[in-house]
């Protein structure tokens, strides 16, 4: 579309990471990891 900025020319998708901690984007193929920070879990 013309006037389009790039960072919004990609569709809103949902990735279901939450059973494996990765999920990889269909659209665009980015890779996307959950990591646990140490720094957080002590404070819980």
């Amino acid at each position: 579309m013309p006037g389009m900025s790039l960072w919004n020319s990609h569709p809103r998708v949902y990735l279901p990471i939450e059973k494996t901690g990765d999920a990889r984007c269909a659209y665009c193929g980015a890779v996307f990891r959950l990591v646990e920070r140490k720094d957080e879990i002590d404070a819980a």
